[in-house]
């Protein structure tokens, strides 16, 4: 779905880098393509997932002919739960970018602020435990 489409998808992917920005949210890696976000009160939990895949991309050679090629795209999974529903294991949202380039270009930005400062506080952590 267009960010132009909904506005309100794309409003709400900076007010979440914001949040990120500030320290308001707490981001915890699942794996090393997704990141959670969980919420006590209302129960939610936000989900940020890098999806890449292999295209095969038809070209035309110099000589005429055709060569396939591989191209890697990059887009994104974002999923929000509402813990207070039974089953709590479906979605009430959920986007896909890899048709909207504003929108993945949001959610890139928004998934390299949390890789970087998950990545802060692992390095934070590791230096609090070095011998003094």
């Amino acid at each position: 779905m267009p960010s132009n489409e909904n506005p309100g998808l794309s409003n709400y992917a900076d007010e979440l880098m914001e949040a990120t920005k500030a320290g308001k949210i707490e981001w915890k890696t699942v794996n090393p393509t997704t990141f959670v976000w969980e919420t006590a009160s209302p129960g939610a939990r936000v989900s940020l997932q890098r999806v890449e895949r292999v295209v095969p991309v038809t070209t035309i050679g110099p000589n005429g002919r055709p060569s396939i090629t591989p191209r890697r795209d990059v887009f994104f999974l974002f999923q929000v739960f509402d813990l207070t529903r039974i089953p709590t294991n479906a979605p009430i949202v959920t986007a896909d970018s890899s048709a909207d380039a504003q929108l993945n270009q949001k959610f890139t930005a928004l998934f390299d602020l949390i890789k970087s400062g998950i990545s802060e506080k692992i390095l934070e952590f590791l230096q609090s435990i070095l011998p003094k």
